[in-house]
């Protein structure tokens, strides 16, 4: 799952990684399951937009797709923090 927050005007971001792995009955591949719920978050956040702000969904799901291929190549932008795991 996946929570994120600004604090102090930064993005914050904490990640629970394996769940899709750990499940029991699921064979479901991790990577393409973050890529589902991330394509879903996108879907969510366009048609609120559409709601809130009368943006079609698909303008704003290609602004979207640009702002995050745009960070995705973006080299000089590091990520910071580490993965804990419990014990």
């Amino acid at each position: 799952m996946l929570r994120a927050w600004l604090a102090n005007g930064n993005l914050r971001v904490s990640l629970l990684l394996g769940m899709w792995e750990d499940a029991a009955d699921s064979d479901v591949d991790e990577k393409s399951a973050w890529g589902e719920l991330l394509g879903d978050i996108v879907k969510h956040i366009a048609h609120g937009l559409r709601q809130s702000h009368g943006w079609p969904e698909a303008v704003t799901i290609d602004a979207i797709k640009a702002g995050f291929l745009a960070s995705l190549d973006d080299f000089k932008r590091s990520v910071e923090g580490g993965y804990y795991e419990s014990q």
